[in-house]
């Protein structure tokens, strides 16, 4: 597997420095990675391995994306999920996303740090096979909707790969676990972060640990995660997500066989049933911050107004919102009263009370 990776992340490093323009264009276009064959159950897993490996390590600019000036790191909020997902590189430059934490996440570095992380969550998102097969509308949807599960799964598995004392949230920046230490951080954004990491520690983080998730059983595990049909998908839409999640739970199943052949079949049962079980308590962690990040976009703290948060934090949930958010990002502000705040210090924002 690793020198599989190795050969292919060789060849589209050399291939890049010719490819500038296409890498405008979301990394899945570029089929660095040939698809897999859908009846060899390591083929998918490995195909996944190698995408998300390469998300991971591919960088085609040089600048540090919390440190370089707004000059050598180019980034946006204002564009909209359709146009974000077909050109990721509009919403962040591919800088080297540095997992491993070394200091406290702050003000400053919230904008680059979400714009980095959605377009990593996009360039994964455009390897996937299934979803050519949506049309634009549906395939705008469906990214809109998951990006929040799928990048909380993300960034709670790579706390766990790389054993950091908090979640985080790329650049080197992190949000830490421990009560005290989240005393320390930047108390502009620690009301909005903090209920959100807990709970990601207590509900996904340590479970993850403590089962022992394989790097094989992350990636299909996210993809389950990702086909969850959304009720404002067309019905050749959920036909196709539905017949995705199908696919890849049984990939799971046969996946965690492979990776554990000495189980008997009630404890291959019980660990695909462990790593089923991880997929609502993501859900719950979606809605914690759906209600802290809308905040956060409304009043702009972090500098996270734009038009593109504001189409993944700022709806009302209905059918019309959805859509309309999903082809210009938010235009309303109805959709985004939903979250009543009270007097603060942010621009009227509602003052949090860490608990």
């Amino acid at each position: 597997m690793d020198t599989e990776y190795e050969h292919w992340f060789a060849l589209i490093t050399n291939a890049s420095k010719r490819l500038s323009e296409a890498n405008t264009l979301s990394l899945g276009t570029l089929r660095i990675i040939p698809e897999f064959d859908r009846k060899s159950v390591s083929g998918v897993a490995n195909y996944y391995v190698l995408v998300d490996r390469l998300c991971d390590a591919y960088y085609d600019s040089d600048a540090n994306h919390l440190l370089s000036s707004e000059a050598e790191y180019t980034h946006s909020l204002e564009i909209s999920a359709e146009s974000a997902f077909k050109k990721p590189r509009a919403v962040s430059a591919r800088t080297r996303i540095d997992w491993p934490a070394r200091f406290h996440c702050n003000t400053k570095f919230m904008k680059r740090v979400w714009c980095r992380v959605i377009g990593i969550y996009t360039d994964w998102a455009s390897h996937i096979p299934e979803v050519i097969e949506l049309d634009d509308k549906d395939r705008t949807i469906l990214f809109l909707e998951r990006s929040v599960p799928v990048t909380e799964l993300q960034v709670a598995y790579k706390a766990v790969q790389f054993n950091s004392p908090g979640i985080p949230m790329s650049g080197g920046a992190y949000f830490p676990f421990n009560a005290e230490e989240q005393k320390l951080v930047d108390a502009n954004i620690m009301p909005y972060l903090h209920r959100l990491v807990n709970f990601l520690h207590t509900e996904i983080v340590i479970p993850v640990r403590e089962l022992g998730l394989t790097e094989k059983e992350y990636v299909v595990m996210k993809l389950i995660l990702f086909f969850s049909a959304s009720s404002v998908i067309s019905p050749k839409g959920k036909e196709i997500i539905n017949r995705s999640r199908r696919f890849y739970r049984n990939i799971l199943c046969k996946t965690v066989q492979e990776e554990f052949p000495h189980y008997e079949i009630d404890e291959t049962l019980q660990r695909v049933a462990a790593i089923m079980d991880l997929l609502p308590r993501i859900e719950q962690a979606r809605t914690i911050e759906d209600e802290d990040f809308s905040v956060m976009t409304i009043f702009n703290i972090g500098d996270m107004k734009g038009i593109l948060p504001c189409g993944i934090f700022g709806g009302s949930g209905d059918e019309l919102d959805t859509r309309e958010r999903a082809s210009v990002g938010c235009t309303r502000e109805k959709g985004l009263m939903r979250v009543h705040p009270r007097k603060g210090p942010h621009e009227g924002a509602p003052a949090k009370r860490a608990s």
